[in-house]
């Protein structure tokens, strides 16, 4: 009996407890819905660990977040330094291009100076043409100075001739003088004399040699001209002066020539200076020649000199390239962020998940620590329901 007292003592509190059986049995099928979220929470527990690490991705996205815009700009920047790296082998070619253009520079100072002599090898070109016509007249000039020489002769001839005009005029007042011929025996001698100087005065080419001899006749000619016992002498000489008549028609010819000669003289002194230049046209030929070669070299200086204006600008293209070829590196290992910021977007997204699974598992958390207290209960009741049975 004092046993069943216990018992109904206890039967009273299982009374309650029946009630918070009732409870628990509630909480069994919570605990059943809490059993899978036991198996959540350990698939949470480790999505905790992840989120911690996420929670320092986090922080570098926000970083990446910065250098994604920065790719955007260096992505433009790479599509440029493609176009640049064509500019740094057209910056090649024309780094050599600049040094020719030093050694044109100098050919062009030597073509402005060669311009000159350009405008002055068109003027010589008439002067060409002229010295081929006056070629021509060197060698006429050369025959010609021949005749100068002769002519010279000649004019002693022509003086010759003058003081033998007198003695024509002289011989005919003395043609009555025949009566005298008889003391002018002696002057046959020289008349022989004077008959080899008639065969000498008909070859001209000889008449220096027979001026000589009839400059003595001269001077005889005045010591006789008082002496009327000269006729006969002189009647020779009026066959004389009969073949020198001939030399005074000649003598006209050859005062032709004299002035012929005058003007031939200036050609030689034209000639002379025609000589010199010939041989000025021949070394401005040369120059023309050279000219021709400098104004293919001036043209090319003028493409060169854009080339130049243009190798300025790429001048400031390498420096930018040098510039960007740090981009490029840079760029590379961004490229290599952008796959990786590619990779934490999502893991962004998978964060943003995770956050409300963070929310859900300290929730959770505060279930598993009620389930513990409940997994008290359930045993508790277990036993109570044995006892239950057992009453």
């Amino acid at each position: 009996s004092d046993s069943l007292r216990n018992s109904v003592s206890m039967s009273e509190s299982l009374s309650n407890s029946v009630s918070v059986s009732e409870s628990l049995s509630n909480s069994v099928s919570m605990s059943d819905s809490l059993s899978n979220s036991v198996s959540m929470s350990d698939s949470l527990s480790n999505s905790v660990s992840m989120s911690e690490s996420l929670s320092n991705s986090v922080s570098m996205s926000e970083s990446l977040s910065n250098s994604v815009s920065m790719s955007e700009s260096l992505s433009n920047s790479v599509s440029m330094s493609e176009s640049l790296s064509n500019s740094v082998s057209m910056s090649e070619s024309l780094s050599n291009s600049v040094s020719m253009s030093e050694s044109l520079s100098k050919s062009v100072s030597m073509s402005e100076s060669l311009s000159n002599s350009v405008s002055m090898s068109e003027s010589l070109s008439n002067s060409v043409s002229m010295s081929e016509s006056l070629s021509n007249s060197v060698s006429m000039s050369e025959s010609l100075s021949n005749s100068v020489s002769m002519s010279e002769s000649l004019s002693n001839s022509v003086s010759m001739s003058e003081s033998l005009s007198n003695s024509v005029s002289m011989s005919e007042s003395l043609s009555n003088s025949v009566s005298m011929s008889e003391s002018l025996s002696n002057s046959v001698s020289m008349s022989e004399s004077l008959s080899n100087s008639v065969s000498m005065s008909e070859s001209l080419s000889n008449s220096v040699s027979m001026s000589d001899s009839l400059s003595n006749s001269v001077s005889m000619s005045e010591s006789l001209s008082n002496s009327v016992s000269m006729s006969e002498s002189l009647s020779n000489s009026v066959s004389m002066s009969e073949s020198l008549s001939n030399s005074v028609s000649m003598s006209e010819s050859l005062s032709n020539s004299v002035s012929m000669s005058e003007s031939l003289s200036n050609s030689v002194s034209m000639s002379e200076s025609l000589s010199n230049s010939v041989s000025m046209s021949e070394s401005l030929s040369n120059s023309v020649s050279m000219s021709e070669s400098l104004s293919n070299s001036v043209s090319m200086s003028e493409s060169l000199s854009n080339s130049v204006s243009m190798s300025e600008s790429l001048s400031n293209s390498v420096s930018m390239s040098d510039s960007l070829s740090n981009s490029v590196s840079m760029s590379e290992s961004l490229s290599n962020s952008v796959s990786m910021s590619e990779s934490l977007s999502n893991s962004v997204s998978m964060s943003d998940s995770l956050s409300n699974s963070v929310s859900m598992s300290e929730s959770l958390s505060n279930s598993v620590s009620m389930s513990d207290s409940l997994s008290n209960s359930v045993s508790m009741s277990e036993s109570l329901s044995n006892s239950v049975s057992m009453s």
